[in-house]
């Protein structure tokens, strides 16, 4: 591509989580005190404001690839159709691209990780996650690239839809997890596990199961068809972003619906310590730590 069609301040955000990613890597692989925020678990307690601020920020890291991967699926997409492609061509490749990742996430991505051992009972321990009580290591992991490649086959799909239809498939993934989600915390079988709950599930750890995270995918996919079609509205974006944040922190001041995990006590560390596993307060009734 031509530089000078680039996107400038995309390549700057993707730089900006790239670098916030590193922080918390390192706290995972370097200092072994990586945080744990899963849905059906006990969330991490801060002894110090500089340990939850690193790990707050980090949280941006997830969001930002999988909306970012949506815009670039779009772009892909018309870039292509473009040059003459056909909306059967691109959606192929698509889709043959996301089968790609999930298998360099299952056959590269987990392996590594598990033999880094950074799913040892120490890191287990400070990170809350789930592990077969058998002690045996899971034998396959819907990891970063996993989720990444399982969700963009099914972008590659929404690439059928009219752009307006992809807002309609985000909400539908919210309200999904919403709606879905086990009030008792129980972790069902695989598959379920895949599409929604992560956890640990027949030896199967889920970390970014595919509806949870395709409606952040399906929401990238729409922003990044209103930065290619709407020029005028480019700088306008950030509002939607910092809308949906204004409304996250409502839901959270609520204290009720949306809200998996409630608040240990009055402190802004516990008001702003939210579940990132699966990445939503939209779901489900409130629980007990």
């Amino acid at each position: 591509m031509n530089p000078s069609n680039r996107f400038a301040a995309v390549d700057a955000l993707r730089g900006l989580i790239m670098m916030i990613m590193a922080i918390d890597h390192t706290n995972a692989f370097v200092s072994r005190q990586h945080s744990g925020e899963f849905w059906n678990g006990a969330i991490a307690i801060y002894d110090s404001e500089f340990a939850f601020l690193t790990r707050l920020i980090t949280h941006l890291c997830a969001p930002g690839f999988f909306f970012l991967m949506g815009a670039g699926i779009l772009w892909f997409a018309t870039s292509r159709m473009d040059t003459g492609w056909s909306r059967a061509q691109v959606i192929r490749r698509t889709a043959s691209r996301g089968f790609a990742i999930l298998l360099v996430g299952q056959f590269l991505e987990t392996p590594v990780l598990f033999t880094m051992n950074l799913l040892s009972p120490a890191a287990v321990q400070l990170s809350h996650m789930p592990m077969p009580n058998d002690g045996l290591p899971p034998f396959a992991g819907f990891i970063t690239l996993s989720g990444l490649g399982g969700v963009m086959m099914v972008c590659s799909l929404l690439l059928y839809l009219r752009p307006v239809a992809w807002i309609a498939v985000a909400m539908g993934a919210v309200l999904a997890t919403h709606t879905l989600l086990p009030a008792s915390g129980k972790v069902g079988p695989a598959w379920f596990t895949i599409l929604l709950a992560p956890g640990l599930s027949q030896h199967v750890l889920v970390m970014y199961p595919v509806i949870p995270w395709l409606a952040v995918a399906a929401i990238g996919m729409y922003c990044g068809y209103i930065w290619k079609q709407r020029p005028e509205w480019r700088d306008r974006i950030w509002m939607l972003g910092l809308g949906l944040i204004l409304f996250a922190l409502a839901l959270r001041l609520g204290g009720s619906w949306g809200n998996i995990v409630p608040p240990r006590d009055s402190s802004w560390i516990e008001f702003l310590n939210n579940v990132k596993y699966p990445p939503t307060w939209f779901s489900g009734p409130s629980r007990s730590a």
